[in-house]
């Protein structure tokens, strides 16, 4: 028997999706992060540096995948943890971003984790050549 395809008809199986990839990650997996928006939204720090890889569902386009990076210039942990809580704290970083594109629904689910694998690898990589060289040693 040849492997069957899984296909991401909506959003709550886009959900499924990411949050297995989350678990396997070892990231944040979050819904609806902002004003009502329906979105899904993979998050990791990496120092002061946090990363958020949105999928917004809907519109013409399917699915929009963007990557945010919020730069804290200290305590990045705590400010993003008041901005959450805390009515009226503001939003202590300054965000950049990149389109990645878009994913046509219904899509399969490699196409998903194509794009998930590709972002959170990026900020393992150095770290597991650390790894490797002190075990080695």
């Amino acid at each position: 028997m040849i492997g069957q395809i899984n296909m991401i008809k909506s959003s709550d199986d886009l959900g499924v999706v990411l949050k297995n990839a989350a678990i396997r990650h070892g990231v944040e997996c979050r819904f609806d992060t902002h004003f009502e928006a329906q979105n899904w939204e993979l998050s990791w720090s990496d120092g002061k540096l946090w990363h958020r890889l949105d999928f917004q569902p809907g519109g013409i386009h399917g699915v929009t995948v963007t990557h945010y990076r919020d730069t804290y210039s200290f305590l990045p942990k705590f400010w993003r943890w008041a901005h959450r809580h805390i009515p009226y704290v503001p939003y202590m970083a300054k965000i950049d971003f990149d389109g990645l594109g878009h994913i046509a629904m219904p899509a399969e689910e490699y196409k998903v984790l194509e794009v998930v694998d590709a972002t959170i690898t990026k900020r393992s990589a150095p770290n597991h050549e650390k790894v490797s060289r002190v075990s080695t040693r």
